[in-house]
């Protein structure tokens, strides 16, 4: 094999402008084509297509004309002047319909505008409607304020602000990745051409998502910066060779374990798309493309323009590198049960964080708390109205109507978080009755004489922002009561998009969780055919699971749920542990001929520790970066990265050589 890389190698080095020419053939189409890349985090992305509940909702949409409105809040507000307001806002290009209330009865707490889209708007038009309201009050109210909330104001400001944040923080990102590159290749033809097997792919990989008109979501967009960080690491493992070592020839050794570190990572992705939830699959699908174009690009740049065999000759190195890696061998073998004692323990910290570790999440948890979001949530939450719809169908359901307000009325007095219910009476929600409970705030509509004249077709409950699992508890515990009060039924009576949301979530975590299993058992599979060792493969899955199990940990201890935005962190950080475990493990075999374990050792430490702590230190340092993003699921992906990084250095250089040092093979010899 390794006689057939180094062919290919020289092949491409001779033919380094054609190579030149295709990558930059690509880097043109598939950038033009990332530029139009969008970030969706809309209802439809979290749904799978056969999902009953999915399909009943769309049903009960299209049947009630339903589109959550964007709710804007005027506390300062005259009524004539919120009627100014009310009538120009009709004349907005996307908008459905407008309603205005009175909020607070007597005691006026300001007014309250409801603004519709019309059905089937996309992200693009509701910006639009969000940004007219902000120009159309500043024209009519100077110098009053303006809160505004709804479920798609929030999936935008969330698209809006992860897309913003990380475009921002990337230049960031690479430059402390390429000061790092270089204070460890000491080259500056090596740094760029480093940086380019990292930025390439992930440019790739987000632009043939554009192309496959395919938009970046809160799981999806952990999959470029994983695909960065394994090309730097594979570029690395190329570049970082030893004192005198002819360039082709490493690029030869190297080429084996990076490719099946490479295959690995694709064959634990792909094996997501067993999944019966189709954002798992998508990640699947694209994680395995990601690890694809990983090894791929520094495959052809690397030997193309590395340069030649005496531009790529490097100073003489001094013996201490050596020494360094022989104590550090030495060290181990006397310390193997405090290395293995300190496992324990850290694995029991661990145990005590996942055992806190809460799964869900609060939306708002997601934006600083001083962020204009936050305040406007806060500010007409406080006021008394609640911005999480769920929906009630009662189309198909004889309703008493006595019978349906004292439910309601029951179910809010052991829910304070209930603020109204919103009651239609026709399928197109013009004519709305809404009834304020002990925790709302009175609004302008009376509600018994309606509820004289005519049944509801569907209720609409306002609640205030709960954690996804407690709102997830609430729509149950009123399935429950409705399926009493009105007759069981097959299809749910509670809908809407936030059920939607949070059912998606939790399928998100179980299938994900689930899909890892089963990752995690190809992979090890996998680890045990190349290394045509099952010890060699059993002894690469504890190293790999321990970094997994920290973070896991650490999120528990340090607060930080498993929400949609961390829930990938298990799969990226396993990904990066396998390479390096790979290329450790890879080079433990090739060291076959010393029979002494310690020297063996030594020599495997020398020749692949210091590209595996190269690429564990910079890319770990610049993912610190986004420790300044305003974004906290951001924030909270970039720390964990960066923890796992060096956590999972730390088992492939400490726990993996004391596991290999410590057990004997069935002959008596070293593994």
């Amino acid at each position: 094999m390794e006689r057939l890389f180094f062919d290919i190698g020289q092949a491409l080095r001779n033919n380094r402008i054609g190579v030149l020419l295709l990558l930059a053939g690509v880097t043109l189409l598939l950038g033009l084509a990332a530029a139009r890349s969008t970030v969706d985090n809309s209802i439809g992305v979290w749904q799978t297509e056969n999902d009953p509940h999915w399909l009943h909702f769309q049903e009960f949409a299209d049947r009630h004309h339903l589109e959550n409105p964007l709710i804007a809040y005027l506390p300062q507000a005259s009524p004539e002047a919120a009627r100014r307001v009310l009538t120009k806002a009709r004349g907005m290009a996307g908008l459905d319909r407008a309603s205005l209330y009175a909020l607070g009865g007597e005691q006026s707490q300001g007014q309250l505008l409801l603004l519709s889209p019309r059905p089937g708007a996309t992200p693009a038009q509701l910006s639009a409607i969000i940004r007219e309201t902000k120009e159309l009050a500043a024209s009519e109210l100077p110098a009053q304020p303006l809160h505004l909330g709804g479920v798609w104001y929030l999936t935008d400001a969330l698209d809006s602000l992860s897309a913003t944040t990380s475009r921002s923080l990337f230049p960031l990102v690479v430059a402390i990745l390429a000061i790092g590159v270089y204070l460890s290749l000491r080259s500056p033809r090596h740094t760029l051409l480093t940086l380019a097997c990292g930025l390439l792919p992930a440019l790739f990989l987000t632009g043939l998502l554009a192309l496959s008109r395919e938009p970046l979501n809160m799981v999806l967009l952990s999959l470029p910066p994983f695909t960065m960080i394994m090309g730097i690491a594979h570029a690395i493992h190329f570049l970082k060779k030893e004192p005198g070592q002819e360039p082709m020839a490493l690029y030869a050794a190297v080429a084996v374990p990076c490719l099946l570190s490479a295959f690995t990572d694709m064959m634990g992705f792909l094996s997501l798309l067993v999944s019966s939830y189709e954002p798992v699959r998508k990640l699947g699908l694209w994680g395995g493309c990601g690890a694809l174009l990983a090894v791929v690009v520094p495959l052809l740049l690397v030997p193309a323009f590395a340069g030649s065999a005496a531009g790529l000759s490097q100073p003489a190195e001094k013996s201490a590198p050596r020494l360094f890696w022989s104590r550090w061998a030495r060290m181990l073998a006397s310390h193997k049960a405090l290395v293995l004692a300190g496992l324990g323990g850290l694995l029991l910290l661990s145990a005590l964080g996942i055992n806190r570790l809460e799964r869900g999440s609060f939306i708002l948890a997601f934006f600083k708390p001083q962020s204009p979001i936050s305040l406007d949530y806060r500010a007409i939450e406080q006021a008394g109205i609640g911005l999480t719809p769920l929906e009630i169908d009662l189309d198909t359901s004889p309703v008493d109507n006595r019978a349906i307000q004292q439910g309601m009325l029951r179910l809010a007095e052991r829910h304070p978080e209930i603020t109204h219910f919103l009651f239609s009476l026709d399928d197109t929600g013009t004519l709305v009755l809404p009834m304020a409970t002990a925790s709302g705030a009175p609004l302008d509509a009376p509600l018994l004489p309606g509820m004289g004249i005519k049944a509801p077709t569907r209720i609409t409950i306002l609640t205030r922002t709960l954690a996804s699992e407690k709102t997830m508890a609430l729509v149950e515990e009123i399935e429950a009561e409705l399926q009493t009060l009105l007759g069981p039924r097959q299809v749910p009576y509670v809908t809407g998009t936030v059920p939607l949301y949070t059912r998606g979530q939790r399928a998100l975590f179980t299938t994900l969780l689930a899909s890892f299993s089963s990752a995690f058992v190809a992979i090890s599979l996998i680890m045990a055919l190349a290394l045509r060792s099952a010890r060699l493969a059993v002894f690469a899955v504890i190293p790999n699971l321990v970094p997994v199990v920290f973070i896991l940990g650490a999120m528990g201890l340090g607060g930080i749920p498993l929400s949609v935005a961390t829930v990938t962190v298990a799969s990226v950080v396993y990904g990066i542990v396998v390479d390096d475990t790979i290329h450790f493990l890879h080079a433990w075999q090739g060291k076959q001929k010393t029979t002494d374990s310690l020297s063996r050792l030594s020599a495997v430490l020398a020749q692949v520790g210091p590209a595996m702590i190269t690429t564990s230190v910079v890319a770990g340092a610049g993912f610190l970066a986004f420790l300044i993003s305003p974004f906290i699921p951001l924030r909270d992906f970039g720390l964990l990265i960066s923890l796992a990084l060096l956590f999972a250095v730390l088992c492939d250089l400490v726990l993996l050589p004391v596991l290999l040092l410590s057990f004997r093979t069935a002959s008596g010899e070293k593994p």
